[in-house]
């Protein structure tokens, strides 16, 4: 199920389109740290106190252990 909205409603159209428009995280909460990971802070702590989590950079594309060129192989039958 998805939602709908008529062509018409303008007002609930724009709220629509800002809402899926938005970034997926406040760019103001994010800080790179001196080793180089990435610590996101939270508006409000978590339940268990958490108010940040840090998390390790996403390596190059390139890096990936299967290069580029065997994904397009072929696929023999």
């Amino acid at each position: 199920m998805g939602t709908a909205i008529d062509g018409r409603d303008r007002r609930r159209l724009e709220r629509m389109c800002r809402y899926m428009a938005r970034p997926p995280l406040c760019a103001e909460r994010l800080e790179r740290q001196d080793d180089g990971k990435v610590r996101y802070s939270f508006s409000a702590p978590w339940k268990d106190g958490t108010r940040a989590v840090v998390l390790a950079p996403r390596p190059p594309d390139r890096s990936y252990p299967i290069p580029a060129r065997q994904l397009a192989l072929p696929i023999e039958i």
